[in-house]
């Protein structure tokens, strides 16, 4: 009973001093809920902005009382620290905070990582001329970048692979792969089959990828290119002759019968590889477009090799329909969107000879591929900058 009464007894004597300590400080420290207030006011604000829509929320806290502290507590802020982040929060008009850097690369001021390996990752073709046409687009890469360690490789059909190019990689003791997908529209190799290839190789030599750059889509600079290849039939043609003998065959350059043609109403066919992925199917469509915006053309349709509709084939009967119909195309130029020589050309080549004799009062063209450009060696090594920085 009595150690009950005396453990009581200490249970308020120590709640007591408690009180009597606490009593004590809040006398000394009369404004301290002055103090606190604009901390509660700040948190509050904050918590209300970030329930609201970004582009509704006030950019800068609102001018709060200044807080008083003692005078060691003032000493302490007196010292400038890096990042004055809780200095900005409670006084945003004395100290604000400094501009982040940029991260832009610039063709003045190029980044460099002289321990990265860029591994340029074309399609592939059986055709020799296609091949050397990759390899000097690589060429002009590196005209543009000479510290750069270019690799070059195929997918498919030509060497070397993508597994050769990294073991010459790995013995080469880079360590750090970007890889340079030289496509047109991300579809199934973009997404795919070049990620797959490169993570297999990397994981057997223990190099590691570092990311992938973006196929080349609807870009400004593509549909210029793009446009550079149609003007050089319809107007450049009819004064010099056609290029490297596309009119209608090959070595036609002495003797070219597009010199000094009329060609009147001009229908344009475009022909994409094709592909199973539908964004990429919409892409080249849209490309079409952007390019007959800028193009005088009676006619146009978009047409395609595989994996779209409609199939070349149809598109060709679509375009003789538009040249036999009254006030129709007087010559049709058939443009391959396709970035060098290969097999594709072949075929369009002979498609085309046979709608030149099925229909011979129309003016069948057909325009180069991309090809080697130095327009696209910048696009690609501007793509790289962007990955590097």
């Amino acid at each position: 009973m009595d150690r009950s009464v005396s453990n009581k007894n200490s249970a308020l004597t120590w709640k007591k001093s408690v009180q009597l300590v606490a009593q004590s400080f809040f006398r000394k420290n009369r404004h301290f809920s002055e103090r606190m207030e604009p901390f509660g006011t700040a948190c509050a604000l904050r918590s209300a902005q970030s329930s609201q829509p970004a582009k509704s929320r006030p950019r800068t806290l609102p001018n709060l009382p200044k807080p008083r502290f003692s005078p060691i507590v003032e000493r302490l802020r007196s010292i400038r620290l890096n990042r004055p982040l809780h200095n900005h929060l409670m006084h945003p008009s004395d100290d604000p905070p400094a501009p982040l850097p940029t991260m832009t690369a610039t063709n003045s001021d190029p980044p460099q990582d002289a321990s990265l390996a860029i591994l340029i990752v074309g399609h592939g073709t059986r055709k020799p001329e296609g091949a050397q046409q990759l390899r000097q687009l690589v060429e002009w890469m590196r005209g543009l970048e000479p510290d750069w360690n270019f690799f070059e490789s195929f997918l498919e059909l030509a060497d070397p692979s993508i597994e050769h190019a990294m073991e010459r990689i790995a013995i080469s003791g880079l360590r750090r792969v970007l890889v340079v997908p030289i496509l047109l529209f991300s579809a199934g190799h973009a997404k795919e089959d070049i990620p797959q290839a490169v993570a297999d190789a990397a994981c057997e030599r223990g190099l590691e990828v570092i990311g992938q750059t973006p196929a080349l889509g609807t870009l400004a600079s593509v549909v210029e290119l793009s446009n550079i290849r149609f003007e050089e039939l319809i107007r450049r043609g009819p004064i010099d002759g056609c290029p490297a003998g596309h009119c209608s065959r090959a070595g036609c350059a002495s003797d070219c019968e597009l010199r000094g043609a009329a060609l009147g109403r001009v229908g344009l066919a475009m022909i994409g590889r094709g592909t199973s992925d539908t964004a990429a199917l919409e892409q080249m469509r849209l490309l079409t477009a952007k390019c007959v915006a800028s193009r005088d053309v009676h006619w146009h349709e978009t047409g395609f090799f595989a994996g779209g509709l409609p199939h070349v084939d149809t598109l060709l009967e679509h375009a003789a329909d538009a040249c036999n119909a009254p006030s129709g195309c007087d010559t049709m130029v058939l443009q391959p969107h396709l970035l060098f020589e290969g097999e594709l050309m072949d075929q369009l080549r002979h498609k085309l000879r046979s709608q030149r004799d099925r229909h011979p009062h129309v003016q069948w063209l057909l325009a180069r591929p991309l090809g080697v450009d130095n327009a696209l060696a910048r696009v690609f090594v501007g793509f790289i900058r962007t990955a590097m920085a």
